[in-house]
């Protein structure tokens, strides 16, 4: 059985990994098939109820093309979106048709930005279908610049042995070398020809390797059952995250810390949230328990999209795909309230297609 250490003090900002690493590689280190990386974004202005999500593909034996995603959560459920497989416009940094990510210091500054058609939909009509192929757009300029907040978690570092984790399916869904951290940031949004100021705080993601979701011979996983996931900041610092992989029985073992005092607590989970896509509105509960105690988080949903995995489409759900087992998700941010602190972060849930109700 792999053993697992409780804690990591960590207050170097890099978690000791070099500069480069928090850069585009390009090409794969060791040449590996389907070898790729990514970047993805999220923060959420509370106070004007407007959230961003980006995320951008790149690199590996696909370059110069890139995959690029864009989520505006705007008030009262409306959404502006768009997905697009593309040409990278410049070599300079990661980039698609659109959209652009940049390290301005490794571990410490990060900016992103788009300049690009949007649809304009909710999460309403998104929970029904996909957008009709033609939609409308709008245009949407974009530019972000982050700080962080606190040092990168790698996933899977509670492992003793980095081999036990690298032996397991999450390694493998998780895409290799991967790492989240929190951060703070301001943006100006320009929609449709109106100028919008947003800031708050969010996270980031950083991956490099070779990403499986479906079983091969040569890459053999457990078969992709869906998946919880949240990562948050409060005001005093103390910061929470939760990556379980699988339905209601966990098809790997839930990473899950507490961070305090430059700490980062292996923590467990006593009692999970729930795996239901309810859309605005949703509320339950989740229980940890780390070295320092139990912590019980309350959740509602403020700002919600559907999405979908393993199907012909991304956003929206398709009802008639045609892969049995794709699934659905929930992209969203939620509002954590735990020991009289509240804040709005991400979170992010898939289940099987086929659990999820459909509306009349």
């Amino acid at each position: 059985m792999p053993e697992f250490r409780d804690r990591i003090p960590m207050q170097r900002m890099d978690f000791g990994f070099p500069p480069e690493a928090d850069r585009r590689s390009l090409w794969a280190p060791d040449g590996a098939a389907g070898y790729s990386e990514n970047d993805g974004l999220w923060f959420y202005d509370a106070g004007q109820g407007v959230g961003v999500h980006t995320w951008i593909g790149h690199s590996g034996d696909q370059f110069p093309n890139a995959f690029e995603r864009m989520t505006v959560f705007l008030p009262g459920g409306e959404l502006l979106i768009k997905v697009n497989p593309g040409p990278s416009h410049t070599d300079a940094t990661q980039s698609g048709e659109h959209f652009w990510a940049r390290c301005d210091a490794p571990y410490e500054r990060w900016s992103y930005g788009y300049d690009g058609p949007v649809i304009r939909t909710s999460v309403e009509a998104l929970r029904r279908a996909a957008p009709a192929a033609g939609a409308a757009t709008e245009s949407l300029v974009y530019e972000a610049h982050a700080r962080m907040l606190a040092p990168p978690f790698p996933q899977g570092a509670f492992y003793r042995n980095q081999a036990d984790y690298h032996a397991t399916s999450t390694y493998r869904y998780n895409g290799g070398f991967r790492f989240e951290q929190l951060l703070f940031a301001d943006a100006t949004l320009r929609i449709d020809g109106r100028w919008l100021r947003i800031s708050g705080p969010g996270m980031r993601t950083h991956r490099k390797g070779a990403r499986v979701m479906e079983s091969s011979t040569a890459a053999p996983v457990k078969k992709y059952a869906g998946h919880r996931w949240m990562h948050a900041i409060f005001p005093s610092g103390r910061a929470i995250y939760y990556m379980w992989h699988g339905a209601e029985t966990p098809t790997e073992t839930p990473e899950a810390y507490v961070r305090e005092g430059g700490v980062f607590y292996r923590a467990e989970v006593v009692r999970p949230m729930p795996m239901s896509l309810a859309g605005n509105g949703d509320r339950w509960a989740f229980e940890l328990t780390y070295a320092l105690g139990a912590l019980h988080v309350d959740c509602e949903v403020v700002a919600d999209s559907f999405e979908m995995l393993l199907a012909e489409e991304f956003f929206g759900v398709q009802w008639e795909t045609k892969n049995p087992d794709a699934l659905a998700m929930s992209q969203a941010f939620v509002r954590y309230r735990c020991e009289g602190e509240e804040t709005v972060a991400m979170m992010e849930r898939s289940i099987g297609l086929k659990t999820l109700e459909r509306p009349r």
